[in-house]
Protein backbone atom coordinates (compact mmCIF):
# COMPACT_ATOMS: atom_id res chain seq x y z
CA UNK A 1 0.00 0.00 0.00
CA UNK A 2 1.53 3.23 -0.92
CA UNK A 3 1.36 6.60 0.87
CA UNK A 4 -1.49 7.64 -1.15
CA UNK A 5 -3.39 5.10 -0.54
CA UNK A 6 -3.23 5.24 3.60
CA UNK A 7 -4.15 8.59 3.43
CA UNK A 8 -7.31 7.64 1.51
CA UNK A 9 -7.64 5.08 3.91
CA UNK A 10 -7.50 7.67 6.88
CA UNK A 11 -10.05 9.61 5.19
CA UNK A 12 -12.87 6.79 4.82
CA UNK A 13 -12.91 5.89 8.35
CA UNK A 14 -12.32 9.28 10.13
CA UNK A 15 -9.28 8.61 12.60
CA UNK A 16 -7.77 11.38 14.03
CA UNK A 17 -4.41 12.04 12.78
CA UNK A 18 -2.66 10.95 15.96
CA UNK A 19 -4.72 7.62 15.98
CA UNK A 20 -3.84 7.04 12.15
CA UNK A 21 -0.25 7.65 12.51
CA UNK A 22 -0.08 5.22 15.58
CA UNK A 23 -2.42 2.60 13.49
CA UNK A 24 -0.46 2.42 10.49
CA UNK A 25 3.06 1.44 12.16
CA UNK A 26 6.52 2.09 11.98
CA UNK A 27 7.01 0.81 7.96
CA UNK A 28 3.79 2.35 6.90
CA UNK A 29 4.72 5.60 8.54
CA UNK A 30 8.35 5.30 7.55
CA UNK A 31 6.30 5.50 3.36
CA UNK A 32 4.27 8.33 4.48
CA UNK A 33 7.30 10.72 6.11
CA UNK A 34 9.57 9.42 2.92
CA UNK A 35 6.70 10.39 0.58
CA UNK A 36 5.88 14.14 1.50
CA UNK A 37 10.12 14.09 1.90
CA UNK A 38 10.41 13.61 -1.54
CA UNK A 39 7.56 15.30 -2.80
CA UNK A 40 7.90 18.77 -1.03
CA UNK A 41 10.99 19.80 -1.62
CA UNK A 42 10.64 22.90 0.70
CA UNK A 43 10.07 20.44 3.69
CA UNK A 44 13.20 18.43 3.44
CA UNK A 45 15.31 21.07 5.46
CA UNK A 46 12.34 20.56 7.88
CA UNK A 47 12.48 17.10 7.98
CA UNK A 48 16.26 16.52 8.01
CA UNK A 49 16.02 18.53 11.14
CA UNK A 50 13.40 16.74 13.05
CA UNK A 51 15.49 13.59 11.74
CA UNK A 52 18.57 14.74 13.42
CA UNK A 53 16.64 15.55 16.80
CA UNK A 54 16.48 11.57 16.95
CA UNK A 55 19.70 11.18 16.76
CA UNK A 56 21.66 11.02 20.66
CA UNK A 57 24.89 12.84 19.01
CA UNK A 58 23.84 16.35 19.31
CA UNK A 59 26.48 17.82 17.03
CA UNK A 60 24.93 17.46 13.47
CA UNK A 61 21.40 18.70 15.22
CA UNK A 62 23.41 21.88 16.69
CA UNK A 63 25.49 22.66 13.51
CA UNK A 64 22.43 22.75 11.57
CA UNK A 65 20.19 24.71 13.61
CA UNK A 66 23.44 27.25 13.36
CA UNK A 67 23.46 27.60 10.30
CA UNK A 68 19.83 27.83 9.69
CA UNK A 69 19.57 30.97 12.24
CA UNK A 70 22.57 32.37 10.02
CA UNK A 71 20.30 31.81 6.87
CA UNK A 72 17.28 33.21 8.07
CA UNK A 73 19.68 36.77 9.52
CA UNK A 74 21.23 36.64 5.85
CA UNK A 75 17.83 36.26 3.75
CA UNK A 76 16.77 39.04 1.53
CA UNK A 77 14.29 41.96 2.19
CA UNK A 78 10.55 41.71 -0.06
CA UNK A 79 9.02 38.69 1.02
CA UNK A 80 5.32 38.85 0.37
CA UNK A 81 2.30 36.27 0.18
CA UNK A 82 3.25 32.48 0.08
CA UNK A 83 7.68 33.46 0.83
CA UNK A 84 5.96 34.90 3.94
CA UNK A 85 4.48 31.78 5.49
CA UNK A 86 7.40 29.81 4.24
CA UNK A 87 9.81 31.86 6.51
CA UNK A 88 7.04 31.36 9.16
CA UNK A 89 7.00 27.59 8.91
CA UNK A 90 10.94 27.69 8.58
CA UNK A 91 10.93 29.61 11.99
CA UNK A 92 8.21 27.52 13.61
CA UNK A 93 10.53 24.48 12.74
CA UNK A 94 13.25 25.86 13.76
CA UNK A 95 11.52 27.25 17.27
CA UNK A 96 10.10 23.20 17.57
CA UNK A 97 13.74 22.27 17.08
CA UNK A 98 15.29 24.33 19.81
CA UNK A 99 12.69 23.59 22.50
CA UNK A 100 12.41 19.94 21.85
CA UNK A 101 15.41 18.30 20.52
CA UNK A 102 18.01 20.67 21.44
CA UNK A 103 17.09 21.26 25.25
CA UNK A 104 16.86 17.53 25.43
CA UNK A 105 20.59 17.07 24.13
CA UNK A 106 22.25 20.45 25.43
CA UNK A 107 20.35 23.11 27.94
CA UNK A 108 23.03 25.61 27.35
CA UNK A 109 22.96 25.22 23.87
CA UNK A 110 19.10 25.41 24.19
CA UNK A 111 19.19 29.05 25.67
CA UNK A 112 21.90 30.38 23.84
CA UNK A 113 20.48 29.25 20.23
CA UNK A 114 16.56 30.90 21.82
CA UNK A 115 18.46 34.25 22.09
CA UNK A 116 19.40 34.14 18.84
CA UNK A 117 16.38 33.24 17.02
CA UNK A 118 14.84 36.15 19.00
CA UNK A 119 17.27 38.74 17.57
CA UNK A 120 15.98 37.04 14.58
CA UNK A 121 12.64 39.33 15.06
CA UNK A 122 13.81 42.68 13.64
CA UNK A 123 15.44 41.37 10.05
CA UNK A 124 12.88 38.90 9.86
CA UNK A 125 9.55 41.58 10.40
CA UNK A 126 11.76 44.09 8.09
CA UNK A 127 11.97 42.15 5.13
CA UNK A 128 8.19 41.32 5.25
CA UNK A 129 6.43 44.59 4.65
CA UNK A 130 2.73 44.42 6.06
CA UNK A 131 3.20 40.94 7.14
CA UNK A 132 4.11 41.28 10.51
CA UNK A 133 1.16 39.34 12.39
CA UNK A 134 1.80 35.67 10.63
CA UNK A 135 5.67 36.17 11.81
CA UNK A 136 5.13 37.88 15.36
CA UNK A 137 3.28 34.85 17.17
CA UNK A 138 6.37 32.36 16.04
CA UNK A 139 8.64 35.06 18.56
CA UNK A 140 5.79 35.67 21.07
CA UNK A 141 5.89 31.75 21.58
CA UNK A 142 9.18 31.40 21.02
CA UNK A 143 9.47 33.96 24.44
CA UNK A 144 7.25 31.33 26.35
CA UNK A 145 9.22 28.74 25.68
CA UNK A 146 12.86 30.19 26.22
CA UNK A 147 10.98 31.69 29.76
CA UNK A 148 10.25 27.96 30.32
CA UNK A 149 13.36 25.97 29.55
CA UNK A 150 15.11 28.67 32.41
CA UNK A 151 11.95 27.77 34.42
CA UNK A 152 13.30 24.28 34.10
CA UNK A 153 17.20 25.15 34.57
CA UNK A 154 17.35 27.74 36.37
CA UNK A 155 20.37 30.10 36.26
CA UNK A 156 23.24 29.65 39.75
CA UNK A 157 23.28 33.18 39.47
CA UNK A 158 19.82 35.02 38.47
CA UNK A 159 21.63 38.55 38.68
CA UNK A 160 22.94 36.89 34.71
CA UNK A 161 19.39 36.48 33.57
CA UNK A 162 18.13 39.75 34.90
CA UNK A 163 21.06 41.26 32.92
CA UNK A 164 20.45 39.67 29.92
CA UNK A 165 16.45 40.30 29.96
CA UNK A 166 17.89 43.97 30.03
CA UNK A 167 19.85 43.86 27.29
CA UNK A 168 16.59 42.48 25.46
CA UNK A 169 14.61 45.29 26.40
CA UNK A 170 17.02 47.89 25.51
CA UNK A 171 15.96 47.12 21.87
CA UNK A 172 12.46 47.77 22.65
CA UNK A 173 11.69 50.04 19.59
CA UNK A 174 12.20 47.18 17.47
CA UNK A 175 11.22 44.02 19.81
CA UNK A 176 8.24 45.72 22.00
CA UNK A 177 5.26 44.04 20.37
CA UNK A 178 7.12 40.66 21.31
CA UNK A 179 8.68 41.44 24.22
CA UNK A 180 5.77 42.67 25.99
CA UNK A 181 5.05 39.80 27.87
CA UNK A 182 8.43 39.16 28.89
CA UNK A 183 7.65 39.24 32.56
CA UNK A 184 4.55 36.54 32.38
CA UNK A 185 7.07 34.23 30.79
CA UNK A 186 10.07 34.59 32.88
CA UNK A 187 7.88 35.22 36.07
CA UNK A 188 9.03 31.45 37.61
CA UNK A 189 12.49 31.79 36.08
CA UNK A 190 13.09 35.09 38.08
CA UNK A 191 11.54 34.47 41.21
CA UNK A 192 10.78 37.09 43.47
CA UNK A 193 14.94 38.04 43.54
CA UNK A 194 15.08 38.01 39.92
CA UNK A 195 11.46 40.36 39.60
CA UNK A 196 13.15 42.90 42.66
CA UNK A 197 16.30 43.03 41.01
CA UNK A 198 14.92 43.66 37.73
CA UNK A 199 12.88 46.39 38.92
CA UNK A 200 14.95 48.16 40.76
CA UNK A 201 17.96 48.11 37.61
CA UNK A 202 14.75 49.42 35.03
CA UNK A 203 13.01 52.01 37.10
CA UNK A 204 16.01 54.56 36.98
CA UNK A 205 16.15 53.77 33.13
CA UNK A 206 12.52 55.01 32.23
CA UNK A 207 13.07 58.47 30.47
CA UNK A 208 10.27 59.99 28.10
CA UNK A 209 10.92 58.45 24.73
CA UNK A 210 10.58 54.73 25.93
CA UNK A 211 8.40 55.50 29.07
CA UNK A 212 5.12 53.71 27.39
CA UNK A 213 7.35 50.42 26.82
CA UNK A 214 9.50 50.17 29.94
CA UNK A 215 6.36 51.29 32.54
CA UNK A 216 4.82 48.43 30.90
CA UNK A 217 7.29 46.08 31.95
CA UNK A 218 7.49 47.43 35.54
CA UNK A 219 4.00 47.38 35.86
CA UNK A 220 3.95 43.61 34.81
CA UNK A 221 6.66 43.40 37.19
CA UNK A 222 4.14 44.43 40.01
CA UNK A 223 1.42 41.93 38.92
CA UNK A 224 3.70 39.07 38.73
CA UNK A 225 4.46 40.02 42.99
CA UNK A 226 1.04 40.67 43.36
CA UNK A 227 2.02 44.29 44.64
CA UNK A 228 -0.65 46.82 43.86
CA UNK A 229 0.76 49.54 45.77
CA UNK A 230 4.54 48.85 43.23
CA UNK A 231 1.87 49.13 40.49
CA UNK A 232 0.72 52.17 41.53
CA UNK A 233 3.91 54.03 42.05
CA UNK A 234 5.44 51.93 38.69
CA UNK A 235 2.57 53.71 37.05
CA UNK A 236 2.91 56.94 37.94
CA UNK A 237 6.74 57.53 36.42
CA UNK A 238 7.05 60.09 34.40
CA UNK A 239 3.56 60.63 33.20
CA UNK A 240 0.54 59.93 35.18
CA UNK A 241 -1.77 57.08 35.76
CA UNK A 242 -3.95 56.12 32.55
CA UNK A 243 -7.50 55.50 32.53
CA UNK A 244 -6.63 51.79 32.12
CA UNK A 245 -4.56 52.01 35.13
CA UNK A 246 -6.87 53.27 37.41
CA UNK A 247 -8.80 50.41 36.45
CA UNK A 248 -6.25 48.06 36.81
CA UNK A 249 -5.42 49.41 40.09
CA UNK A 250 -8.95 49.06 41.51
CA UNK A 251 -9.58 45.31 39.93
CA UNK A 252 -6.46 44.22 41.96
CA UNK A 253 -7.55 46.35 45.20
CA UNK A 254 -11.12 44.62 45.19
CA UNK A 255 -9.21 41.42 44.71
CA UNK A 256 -7.15 42.11 47.94
CA UNK A 257 -10.77 43.02 50.03
CA UNK A 258 -9.32 47.08 49.53
CA UNK A 259 -12.88 48.14 48.50
CA UNK A 260 -12.72 51.43 49.98
CA UNK A 261 -9.49 52.51 48.43
CA UNK A 262 -10.71 51.01 45.35
CA UNK A 263 -14.01 53.07 44.95
CA UNK A 264 -11.77 56.13 45.81
CA UNK A 265 -9.15 54.93 42.73
CA UNK A 266 -12.71 54.94 40.91
CA UNK A 267 -14.23 58.25 41.51
CA UNK A 268 -10.88 59.84 40.57
CA UNK A 269 -10.54 57.57 37.04
CA UNK A 270 -11.63 60.48 34.29
CA UNK A 271 -13.83 57.69 32.87
CA UNK A 272 -17.43 58.79 31.73
CA UNK A 273 -20.85 57.11 31.16
CA UNK A 274 -20.20 57.26 27.33
CA UNK A 275 -16.13 56.19 27.52
CA UNK A 276 -15.19 52.76 26.06
CA UNK A 277 -14.55 51.67 29.62
CA UNK A 278 -17.29 53.35 30.91
CA UNK A 279 -19.14 49.55 31.35
CA UNK A 280 -16.19 47.79 33.08
CA UNK A 281 -15.60 50.89 35.40
CA UNK A 282 -19.40 50.56 36.23
CA UNK A 283 -18.81 46.87 36.79
CA UNK A 284 -15.37 47.17 39.34
CA UNK A 285 -17.81 50.08 41.12
CA UNK A 286 -20.43 47.91 42.09
CA UNK A 287 -17.93 44.88 42.97
CA UNK A 288 -16.49 47.26 45.30
CA UNK A 289 -19.66 48.75 46.77
CA UNK A 290 -20.73 45.49 47.39
CA UNK A 291 -17.54 44.29 49.33
CA UNK A 292 -17.87 47.41 51.60
CA UNK A 293 -21.78 45.85 52.05
CA UNK A 294 -23.14 49.31 50.64
CA UNK A 295 -25.70 47.01 48.71
CA UNK A 296 -27.76 50.02 48.44
CA UNK A 297 -25.61 52.75 47.03
CA UNK A 298 -24.27 49.89 43.97
CA UNK A 299 -28.33 49.78 43.56
CA UNK A 300 -28.82 53.86 43.21
CA UNK A 301 -25.32 53.63 41.34
CA UNK A 302 -27.10 51.09 39.00
CA UNK A 303 -29.95 52.95 38.29
CA UNK A 304 -28.19 56.16 37.45
CA UNK A 305 -26.36 54.80 35.20
CA UNK A 306 -29.27 53.22 33.32
CA UNK A 307 -30.93 56.42 33.17
CA UNK A 308 -27.62 58.09 31.81
CA UNK A 309 -27.46 54.85 28.85
CA UNK A 310 -30.13 52.76 28.54
CA UNK A 311 -27.98 49.98 28.47
CA UNK A 312 -29.52 46.41 28.28
CA UNK A 313 -26.85 44.91 30.97
CA UNK A 314 -27.26 47.32 33.26
CA UNK A 315 -31.22 47.35 33.24
CA UNK A 316 -30.75 43.45 33.93
CA UNK A 317 -28.75 44.05 36.79
CA UNK A 318 -31.20 46.74 38.41
CA UNK A 319 -34.46 43.64 38.15
CA UNK A 320 -31.76 41.13 39.19
CA UNK A 321 -31.07 43.11 42.17
CA UNK A 322 -34.63 45.01 42.93
CA UNK A 323 -37.22 43.44 45.33
CA UNK A 324 -40.35 42.12 44.12
CA UNK A 325 -42.42 45.01 45.18
CA UNK A 326 -40.22 46.96 43.21
CA UNK A 327 -39.61 45.22 39.75
CA UNK A 328 -42.85 46.26 38.19
CA UNK A 329 -42.85 49.91 38.95
CA UNK A 330 -39.37 50.68 37.67
CA UNK A 331 -40.04 48.58 34.53
CA UNK A 332 -42.75 51.26 34.01
CA UNK A 333 -40.42 53.94 35.16
CA UNK A 334 -37.36 52.50 32.28
CA UNK A 335 -40.39 52.31 29.61
CA UNK A 336 -41.15 56.14 30.19
CA UNK A 337 -37.45 57.04 30.32
CA UNK A 338 -36.64 55.60 27.49
CA UNK A 339 -39.74 57.26 25.41
CA UNK A 340 -38.61 60.46 26.49
CA UNK A 341 -35.01 59.88 26.21
CA UNK A 342 -33.24 62.31 24.43
CA UNK A 343 -31.29 60.19 22.00
CA UNK A 344 -34.36 58.75 19.72
CA UNK A 345 -32.39 55.67 18.46
CA UNK A 346 -31.40 54.72 22.03
CA UNK A 347 -34.56 55.44 23.67
CA UNK A 348 -36.07 53.20 20.53
CA UNK A 349 -33.58 50.55 20.44
CA UNK A 350 -34.28 49.52 24.17
CA UNK A 351 -37.92 49.72 23.88
CA UNK A 352 -37.50 47.15 20.57
CA UNK A 353 -35.13 45.02 22.52
CA UNK A 354 -36.94 44.86 25.62
CA UNK A 355 -40.19 43.56 22.91
CA UNK A 356 -41.72 46.93 24.26
CA UNK A 357 -42.84 47.12 20.72
CA UNK A 358 -46.57 48.67 21.71
CA UNK A 359 -44.42 51.67 23.37
CA UNK A 360 -41.58 51.72 20.85
CA UNK A 361 -44.70 52.28 18.56
CA UNK A 362 -46.26 55.11 20.06
CA UNK A 363 -42.68 56.93 20.47
CA UNK A 364 -42.41 56.44 16.57
CA UNK A 365 -45.62 58.16 15.93
CA UNK A 366 -44.72 61.12 18.42
CA UNK A 367 -40.79 61.59 17.82
CA UNK A 368 -39.36 59.91 14.18
CA UNK A 369 -39.85 63.26 12.70
CA UNK A 370 -36.99 64.45 15.01
CA UNK A 371 -34.72 61.66 13.68
CA UNK A 372 -33.02 64.02 10.84
CA UNK A 373 -30.98 60.78 8.62
CA UNK A 374 -33.04 57.65 9.25
CA UNK A 375 -29.80 55.55 7.34
CA UNK A 376 -27.10 57.00 9.88
CA UNK A 377 -29.13 54.44 12.55
CA UNK A 378 -30.40 51.03 11.83
CA UNK A 379 -33.99 52.33 13.26
CA UNK A 380 -35.06 51.14 8.87
CA UNK A 381 -34.46 47.40 9.83
CA UNK A 382 -36.94 47.41 12.61
CA UNK A 383 -39.93 48.29 10.46
CA UNK A 384 -40.66 44.69 9.83
CA UNK A 385 -41.40 44.04 13.89
CA UNK A 386 -44.10 46.34 13.61
CA UNK A 387 -45.94 44.85 10.56
CA UNK A 388 -48.54 42.90 13.10
CA UNK A 389 -48.00 44.89 16.16
CA UNK A 390 -48.06 48.66 14.68
CA UNK A 391 -48.67 48.98 10.99
CA UNK A 392 -48.66 52.25 10.98
CA UNK A 393 -45.47 53.06 12.90
CA UNK A 394 -43.37 50.59 10.39
CA UNK A 395 -45.23 53.12 7.65
CA UNK A 396 -43.98 56.16 9.38
CA UNK A 397 -40.19 54.14 9.55
CA UNK A 398 -40.36 53.49 5.81
CA UNK A 399 -41.52 56.99 4.75
CA UNK A 400 -38.54 58.14 6.69
CA UNK A 401 -36.29 55.85 5.49
CA UNK A 402 -38.05 56.57 1.72
CA UNK A 403 -36.89 60.30 2.56
CA UNK A 404 -33.21 59.65 3.30
CA UNK A 405 -32.52 57.87 -0.19
CA UNK A 406 -31.77 58.99 -3.38
CA UNK A 407 -34.21 59.01 -5.63
CA UNK A 408 -31.89 58.79 -8.89
CA UNK A 409 -29.72 55.92 -7.24
CA UNK A 410 -31.70 53.95 -5.02
CA UNK A 411 -35.13 53.21 -7.25
CA UNK A 412 -34.99 49.73 -6.73
CA UNK A 413 -35.09 50.46 -3.14
CA UNK A 414 -37.19 53.08 -3.16
CA UNK A 415 -40.20 50.99 -5.41
CA UNK A 416 -39.29 47.89 -2.89
CA UNK A 417 -40.42 50.03 0.53
CA UNK A 418 -43.55 51.55 -1.05
CA UNK A 419 -44.92 48.19 -1.80
CA UNK A 420 -44.22 47.04 1.04
CA UNK A 421 -46.07 50.50 2.52
CA UNK A 422 -48.84 49.45 0.17
CA UNK A 423 -49.01 45.92 1.38
CA UNK A 424 -49.83 47.52 5.09
CA UNK A 425 -52.42 50.13 4.66
CA UNK A 426 -55.35 47.88 4.89
CA UNK A 427 -54.34 46.76 8.37
CA UNK A 428 -54.24 50.92 9.52
CA UNK A 429 -57.88 51.89 10.58
CA UNK A 430 -56.69 55.54 12.26
CA UNK A 431 -53.89 56.81 10.28
CA UNK A 432 -54.21 59.69 13.07
CA UNK A 433 -52.62 63.42 11.35
CA UNK A 434 -50.94 61.71 8.75
CA UNK A 435 -51.61 61.25 5.14
CA UNK A 436 -53.44 57.29 4.24
CA UNK A 437 -50.93 55.94 2.45
CA UNK A 438 -52.96 56.36 -1.30
CA UNK A 439 -52.81 59.83 -0.57
CA UNK A 440 -48.59 59.90 0.12
CA UNK A 441 -47.60 57.93 -2.88
CA UNK A 442 -50.10 59.73 -5.84
CA UNK A 443 -47.98 62.49 -4.22
CA UNK A 444 -44.59 61.21 -4.19
CA UNK A 445 -45.60 60.16 -7.56
CA UNK A 446 -46.45 63.09 -8.87
CA UNK A 447 -43.33 64.55 -7.10
CA UNK A 448 -41.21 62.56 -9.21
CA UNK A 449 -42.87 62.07 -12.42
CA UNK A 450 -40.13 62.61 -14.61
CA UNK A 451 -37.88 60.86 -13.16
CA UNK A 452 -38.87 57.92 -15.67
CA UNK A 453 -36.37 55.54 -14.44
CA UNK A 454 -37.93 55.31 -11.56
CA UNK A 455 -41.67 55.24 -12.80
CA UNK A 456 -40.82 52.62 -14.57
CA UNK A 457 -39.21 50.40 -11.76
CA UNK A 458 -41.96 51.55 -9.60
CA UNK A 459 -44.74 50.15 -11.96
CA UNK A 460 -42.97 46.75 -12.73
CA UNK A 461 -42.83 46.12 -8.72
CA UNK A 462 -46.69 47.16 -8.41
CA UNK A 463 -47.92 45.09 -11.40
CA UNK A 464 -45.77 42.38 -9.91
CA UNK A 465 -47.73 42.82 -6.73
CA UNK A 466 -51.01 42.84 -7.85
CA UNK A 467 -50.40 39.50 -9.74
CA UNK A 468 -49.25 38.30 -6.60
CA UNK A 469 -52.75 39.21 -5.00
CA UNK A 470 -54.59 38.02 -7.65
CA UNK A 471 -52.82 34.47 -7.29
CA UNK A 472 -53.80 34.83 -3.83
Amino acid sequence: MNSYELIMMKDSIKLSTKEFLVSAGPEKLADILLHIHESKPDMKKQFEMLFQGLDPSPKKLLSMVKKEIGNLAKAKAGARDQKVVAIRDRLEQLRYSIYYDVKRSDVNAAKEFFWEFMDLAFPTIFRIYNNDAIIIPVFKKALENVGQVYKEFREPKIGDLVDIIIVKLSKMRLYSQIYEDIIPAFKDALGKEGLDLLGEKLEPMVKKDNVEFLKHILKSIADAKKDVDLYIRFSNLIDPMTQEDYLHVAEKLIEQWRGDEAIKYLFDSNIGVYHILARRKMELQLQALELCGEYQRAQKERIDYFKQTLEIWIYGEILKHARSEEKESFIQEAINHAMDFLNFEKGFRFLVNMKELMYAGKMVRLRLNTLKNILETKLGMSAFEFHDVDPLAAVLIYRKLIGSLNIDRDEYNIAEILIMCESLKDKIQDWETYPPHDEYRDKFLKKHEKKYYFVRVYEQHMNAYKNRMDEE
